[in-house]
């Protein structure tokens, strides 16, 4: 099986999209016979513009696109770029595919749809955040125009797939009755892989300060959705000294939270600033709690990441961490004030909350392990092309 991949960021930039069209496309290729070709504009000019990994090659084009500033001019040329860049390699390179898999709708979808429509290959698309890939909390935010061309592309598709519960609202929010408008999809969540621990030399030293400490550590993108507000008033209001909280990621809330950290005198908060993948692991393996306050995840891949370490989280009530909690179950604290935060921290701290380890991995692995996302994959891919042939 050969699979077009066709993604408006990947590496070097890292976030949920990102990881999960990597592993994807290395899990899927590791368990079957399948060839992955992902396509992408430049994230960083400095990327090479070829990439091959055993049955994996990237294509990178467009190589002005991370310095164009204006969002119109950036969506328009980005368009037109993927359709001459994809009909170049359908035509000139000769490239075929069995399906194309698009992430996310609105940048790369409508040319990716007329020329996979054109060579007669069929289309799904896997929606990770509202159609439009933006940092927004609410479809609404996407504006009624931008809905409206999203709702008419994946019209034509031939399948769709949805991260989250929260994903399927949207299909709901575009379409209203699903079975109605012939929508077909399914649910498949982004998986987690198996993480080997490799402790960065010196780290250890650098981080001897939460040694003895009961550690709450939160990793994300600093943004408005992501609530680090509500984070900073739960830190001010916890009365015990060893509680230490440690917030990783980088964005345009940084100065601000920076700024609450100095006014309110929050000895108890470091912010870190964006860390390698190592630092990240090592933090998950040395914290007490991971920590969330967003309004808002499409699906929090950070959540299972933690979860799959054993480390108990504790999150703002959202949809996303609430679809979590009824498969998982132990080891998801869910709160819907400041006060309640702060109460299950410190009842957490004090082990007034019994947490099993061992059992809260083997739970994880056997719902969200790439193992299992992968066949759920192939198995669409498979059907989706068996039903165009026919």
């Amino acid at each position: 099986m050969n699979i077009l991949i066709i993604t408006p960021t990947y590496y070097p930039r890292i976030g949920g999209i990102e990881e999960c069209v990597k592993n994807l496309s290395y899990c899927i290729t590791e368990k079957y016979d399948v060839k992955i070709t992902i396509v992408t504009p430049f994230i960083d000019k400095n990327s090479k513009e070829y990439e091959k990994f055993g049955n994996i090659e990237i294509y990178r084009f467009f190589k002005w696109y991370s310095q164009i500033e204006n969002k119109p001019s950036k969506f328009l040329l980005c368009n037109i770029a993927t359709f001459f860049y994809l009909l170049y390699l359908f035509i000139f390179k000769n490239k075929r595919y069995d399906i194309v898999n698009i992430h996310t709708v609105a940048l790369m979808g409508l040319p990716s749809l007329i020329l996979s429509k054109l060579f007669n290959i069929p289309v799904v698309f896997t929606i990770h955040h509202y159609g439009s890939g933006r940092d927004i909390s609410h479809p609404k935010e996407n504006g009624y125009f931008l809905n409206i061309y999203i709702k008419y592309i994946l019209k034509y598709s031939d399948y769709i797939v949805v991260t989250s519960k929260t994903q399927a609202k949207y299909l709901k929010f575009l379409f209203g009755d699903l079975e109605s408008a012939r929508i077909k999809y399914s649910i498949i969540p982004p998986g987690i892989k198996k993480v080997d621990i490799n402790i960065p030399h010196g780290i250890e030293k650098k981080y001897i300060y939460i040694d003895e400490k009961f550690v709450v550590f939160s990793i994300g993108r600093l943004v408005k959705r992501k609530r680090y507000d509500i984070l900073l008033k739960i830190a001010e209001k916890i009365k015990y000294k060893d509680i230490v909280f440690l917030i990783a990621g980088d964005g345009p809330e940084k100065e601000k939270i920076l700024n609450t950290i100095k006014e309110k005198d929050l000895k108890n908060v470091r912010l870190l600033g964006k860390i390698p993948e190592e630092e990240k692991h090592y933090l998950l393996l040395k914290s007490n709690l991971y920590f969330q306050c967003s309004e808002y995840e499409g699906f929090g891949i950070t959540y299972i990441e933690a979860l799959s370490m054993g480390l108990p989280i504790l999150a703002y009530k959202n949809d996303a961490i609430l679809e979590i909690k009824e498969k998982v179950k132990d080891g998801v604290f869910i709160f819907n004030t400041i006060e309640e935060g702060v109460h299950l921290i410190e009842e957490i701290k004090n082990n007034k909350i019994k947490i099993y380890k061992e059992d809260l991995i083997k739970k994880i692995i056997s719902l969200y392990s790439w193992d299992v996302i992968v066949q759920k994959y192939y198995e669409t891919f498979y059907k989706v092309i068996k039903g165009k042939n026919e």
